[in-house]
């Protein structure tokens, strides 16, 4: 019973020595919560890191009365490189920063169009245990980096959030950008015969009688932000910029346009204009070899909605004014996707669309050979687009206006 005794006693002086338990805990009360973060370079060559650290005691409850302050305290750091001006943070904030809170971060355009500039952004993200990679990746637009995070949002006090908010927006009601997260864009360079992509975030300037008092007593946000188009790269580096009409070319064949609107003339009468909601969808690439040289023919499949309309529509019935309607939706979709092929091709250079990803799947040997080559054959690469478009006649709209 003795030696039980003290076989017991001494697992558990064993088990009290090895269990160290939490050390290095922090407690929520002396962190930094960072709620928004963007990087770009200055102009003497410095990284430059500006963060929206949230302030607990500004964010009113349920129950608490409204504070007149801004939720959010603005700090920027530079640093010759990101761990150091991340870092330089501890210089500033009194409470130890934590990053595991930031949904979003925005690049700036200067420090994106260097060679291996985003590179080390990603390399710091992706090694920091803090930091999460399912964060949303923006490219900043024709502005700087304070004016970008100088941005309010109407519905939301946390500019984070607003932006978090807006990307989802825009790529699932209207699908005319792709907001990547992190670990999605560094699969994307990882991956060979298909270059990333990037959502455009750009500020919006409105016109406002009364100055800016308080973010919770405007009357109208002067300095908002908008998601407008995407930033194409070339490995890490942005080369140039797509419209939301190319944007959606792009999604097309890739196969992530979920919703939106295409507006085509009405067969009847050709200035009168007619709105189809986008439905289901589908696309698939596929590559051929022709005499050795690789052809690409895009397959996109969709179901549309007739939605609304100028004025009277009494011949929805009729089949060839539905068969003319199917017709110029299909040509339209074709138009978006041709757009973006051509600035593709001819200015940007880039193979965003990953139509050498498709060769490399359906021809693994013949891309050995061909993948060091890449980037030349796919200026002058044939892509023929096939769009089989169908109209639905199952909206409750489309049914009101039959039956007048």
């Amino acid at each position: 019973m003795r030696i039980r005794a003290k076989v017991l006693l001494i697992c558990i002086i064993l088990g009290c020595l090895f269990s160290s338990g939490c050390w290095d805990r922090v407690e929520i009360e002396d962190m930094g919560l960072v709620t928004l973060a963007g990087f770009d370079r200055t102009e003497d060559g410095l990284i430059k890191l500006s963060v929206h650290i949230a302030k607990p005691f500004a964010i009113s409850g349920a129950g608490q009365d409204i504070i007149d302050e801004k939720p959010f305290w603005p700090v920027t750091t530079t640093g010759h490189t990101v761990f150091q001006a991340v870092r330089n943070l501890a210089s500033e904030s009194p409470r130890q920063v934590f990053w595991a809170h930031c949904r979003v971060l925005l690049i700036g355009e200067r420090l994106a169009r260097e060679a291996n500039g985003i590179a080390q952004v990603l390399d710091f993200f992706m090694r920091d245990l803090e930091t999460r990679n399912n964060v949303r990746l923006l490219v900043v637009k024709g502005a700087s980096l304070e004016e970008i995070m100088s941005a309010r949002f109407e519905l939301e006090r946390q500019p984070g959030r607003g932006f978090e908010g807006l990307s989802k927006v825009v790529e699932t009601r209207k699908s005319t950008s792709l907001i990547p997260t992190l670990l999605e864009f560094c699969r994307e360079l990882e991956t060979d015969g298909i270059e990333p992509v990037l959502g455009a975030a750009e500020i919006v300037n409105r016109p406002t009688e009364q100055p800016e008092q308080s973010i919770l007593h405007d009357t109208v946000v002067s300095n908002s932000a908008q998601i407008s188009g995407m930033g194409a790269f070339k490995g890490d580096r942005l080369l140039g910029w797509l419209n939301d009409s190319q944007s959606r070319g792009v999604l097309w064949v890739r196969g992530k346009v979920e919703s939106g609107i295409i507006v085509i003339s009405d067969p009847l009468e050709e200035n009168r204009l007619i709105s189809m909601e986008i439905g289901q969808t589908s696309s698939k690439i596929i590559p051929q070899l022709i005499d050795g040289r690789p052809v690409i023919k895009v397959r996109i499949e969709l179901d549309a909605v007739f939605a609304q309309t100028e004025g009277q529509f009494p011949l929805l019935s009729d089949e060839e004014t539905w068969a003319s309607m199917e017709s110029r939706l299909a040509t339209a979709i074709r138009n978006e996707v041709q757009s973006a092929l051509n600035i593709a091709q001819e200015e940007l250079e880039s193979d965003i669309f990953g139509f050498g990803r498709a060769v490399y799947i359906k021809y693994p040997r013949e891309w050995q050979v061909m993948k060091d080559y890449w980037d030349e054959i796919f200026l002058t690469l044939d892509v023929q687009v096939e769009v089989l478009g169908k109209i639905k006649r199952s909206s409750l709209a489309f049914r009101m206006v039959k039956t007048r």
